[in-house]
């Protein structure tokens, strides 16, 4: 997107935050996969909340990056003249960086939600909420 005259989009740059997001997304959800083959990063304590927080993170911006690119997309379609002026890379950087903030703030509590607890059912570790917080 940023190596050719894609760069003076907007739309460029939705989408470049969109892939991040998956891609951290999916990172979170390749270390919950690995338990299956016996590589534990997941169940350790400073992990599972470190992987809960980047995938609620992630979960959060796609779906909000997603929602600003089609808002964008339909500003262009609706108001063909107001473009110019109201799709901006400028602009699109700021709601990115505004979304961002918001999703690491509204993420916080999956940190101290999150953490390693002993299935009695399944006799293995998991990374899942606290005891004390499932009331």
């Amino acid at each position: 997107f940023f190596n050719t005259k894609l760069k003076k989009l907007s739309s460029s740059y939705y989408l470049a935050a969109l892939g991040i997001s998956d891609t951290c997304y999916l990172v979170g959800l390749f270390a919950t996969w690995l338990s299956f083959f016996q590589v534990h990063i997941y169940t350790r304590e400073p992990y599972c909340q470190l992987f809960t927080y980047t995938s609620g993170v992630s979960s959060f911006l796609s779906v909000w990056y997603v929602v600003a690119f089609t808002f964008e997309r339909f500003i262009v379609v609706r108001y063909p003249l107001k473009r110019q002026s109201w799709c901006t890379v400028r602009r699109a950087k700021t709601i990115i960086a505004c979304l961002t903030l918001f999703g690491i703030l509204h993420s916080v509590p999956y940190i101290f939600y999150a953490g390693t607890q002993y299935s009695e059912r399944t006799k293995v570790t998991i990374c899942d909420m606290r005891t004390e917080y499932k009331a």
